[in-house]
Parts: C-alpha cells; sequence; structure tokens
C-alpha cells in the first residue's frame, strides 16, 4: 500500500540498534534532511557497494539543499563517483578531518529523508557515467575478430559474506545452457574467489576473463559500457548496470532481496534491468531455461 512505503523507510532506521552497526562517528549532528544552505553536509555509504550505487542517485537532490556536499566512500568506489554532479569531494573515511564538514547522513537514510514511495524514486537515468577508454576490452588473441558478435557480461556469485550469499549466487556450471548460445561472445566480469570456476567448464565452453582488467568499480563500468548486454546475479555489477542504463537481466533467488520487490519482471529503480525469478528455492535450471 502506497502509505506504507515512507513508513518502511522510517523503519529501515532500526538498522543502527542492531549491536557493532553505529553511523559514522563525529560529534556533529545527524542531518535530518531539512535545507542547510550555509553548512557543510557528509554523506557516508553502508553496506555493500550495491547499495552506494542504487542510493547514489539521492547524492544531486542532498546537494541542492547545503552548501557543499563530501560524500565518503571505499577505496574501489572512489573513481566511479568523482566527478557526479552534486558531489564536491569524493573521500575515504581515513581522508577527512572532523573540521571539513557541520553535518553527517548515512547514504541509505536519503530515500527516508526525501519522503520516497513508487511514484517518487530518483529516475534520471543514467546518474553514473563511464570512460571506455579507462579500460578498452581486450580483443587479442582468440577474441579476435568476434567482436561483431554481441558481447554479454556474466557475473555467476557475490560476495560470501552477504547474509543470503547461498541462494543469490549460483554455480557457473549453472549457465551451461546459456553460454552455449551459439553466436555470443561471453565476457566475465567476475571478482573474488569464485573466478577460478572458470577453470572448470568444459573445454568447447569459451568466457573470456576480465578479471586483470578490473581494480575497481570505475574499471567495471568501462567495462560494461562496451557490452550490449550484462547477465548478472544480485550483485553490485547489476546495480551499476542499471545506474549505467545499460540492458541487464537480473537473476534472482526465489526470495530475493527487498529492493526487488515480488510479482514483477520490471523494476523501478532501473528501467533497463529485466528481472528473471526462481519458481522455486535454488531452482536455477527453470531459471536459465
Amino acid at each position: 500500500h502506497s502509505s506504507c512505503r515512507p513508513r518502511g523507510w522510517a523503519e529501515c532506521e532500526w538498522r543502527w540498534q542492531v549491536p557493532d552497526a553505529g553511523p559514522f562517528d563525529c560529534p556533529q549532528p545527524r542531518w535530518d534532511g531539512s535545507p542547510i544552505p550555509d553548512k557543510t553536509l557528509l554523506v557516508h555509504t553502508e553496506q555493500g557497494a550495491g547499495d552506494a550505487i542504487q542510493f547514489s542517485r539521492y547524492l544531486p537532490l542532498a546537494a541542492e539543499r547545503c552548501k557543499k556536499l563530501i560524500l565518503i566512500c571505499t577505496d574501489a568506489l572512489l573513481p566511479l563517483f568523482e566527478g557526479m554532479a552534486g558531489i564536491d569531494e569524493v573521500r575515504t573515511a581515513g581522508e577527512i578531518s572532523l573540521q571539513a564538514f557541520d553535518v553527517f547522513a548515512p547514504l541509505m537514510s536519503l530515500p527516508h529523508y526525501f519522503q520516497t514511495t513508487l511514484d517518487t524514486i530518483p529516475s534520471e537515468l543514467p546518474y553514473l557515467t563511464a570512460d571506455p577508454k579507462r579500460c578498452p576490452l581486450p580483443t587479442a588473441g582468440n577474441a579476435t575478430g568476434q567482436t561483431a558478435q554481441p558481447k554479454v557480461g556474466i557475473v555467476w556469485a557475490g560476495s560470501p559474506t552477504q547474509g543470503n550469499d547461498r541462494n543469490r549466487s549460483s554455480r557457473l556450471l549453472d549457465w551451461l545452457s546459456l553460454l552455449c548460445v551459439p553466436g555470443v561472445t561471453f565476457y566475465s566480469l567476475q571478482k573474488g574467489a569464485r573466478v577460478q570456476d572458470l577453470a572448470h567448464l568444459p573445454e568447447d565452453v569459451q568466457v573470456y576473463d576480465l578479471d586483470a582488467h578490473i581494480n575497481n568499480y570505475a574499471d567495471t563500468a568501462a567495462l560494461i559500457a562496451q557490452m550490449d548486454l550484462v547477465i548478472s546475479v544480485d550483485t553490485s555489477v547489476a546495480h551499476l548496470t542499471g545506474a549505467l542504463a545499460k540492458p541487464c537481466w537480473a537473476l534472482l533467488c526465489h526470495n530475493p532481496d527487498w529492493r526487488w520487490l515480488m510479482d514483477r519482471d520490471d523494476s523501478p529503480w532501473y528501467p533497463s534491468i529485466s528481472l528473471f525469478r526462481q519458481p522455486a528455492t535454488r531452482d536455477w535450471d527453470s531459471l536459465f531455461s
């Protein structure tokens, strides 16, 4: 019900009552969303990289209510957010002094401050940009001559520390029926230990590994910009593809994360994303069919 949605964001503030989950540690007050035209606002990212990418769309709106906006994020996200509209400075937590700002806000509190409903989600897309020259898609070796084929980037697993990872992440072998589709060049955008799954593919299945070319999310964005499609389980790469307004197929487990809602194959957060849902728990076979 539409009247319940703002209440949901308000209830989400209970996350700070979880032990060891306190917000940015500083003496400055938390922002309440009201105009502060003579003050500097510090916004810090929280939780996963996908959360930071999804809710960074609110930063230009927050910038309109303050004199200066500073964003604190992780090293991997910093080059992606540099130059984003409305942000005056992007820093990591260790680079900021307490004298540099007047008030602060956790990034995922911004939807609450702006009283977001499904009808008022900031919809200006793309809100992140990519520079393909930063990380040109390699075409050496066996990939030479295949550039005319559709280029599809894939991600089959997320961070193993995420609470629902055993359900949201797949095995690369679950993808075999898709990876055998002829006339398509597949590229792996996978990071982390699961990159080694590529070594266990059958010899006649070719996926080009881009792991060595990706050092941060700006590199990933540069590669996504050169793809015709990205297919990903529920990871930060799906969020990044949507934020860049590039076509994406998101593969969702049977009981997915709240942001993907239920009973729909599209996302109000990302118009370029199509959702594919498992009909039953861990049923990747039906999803891929």
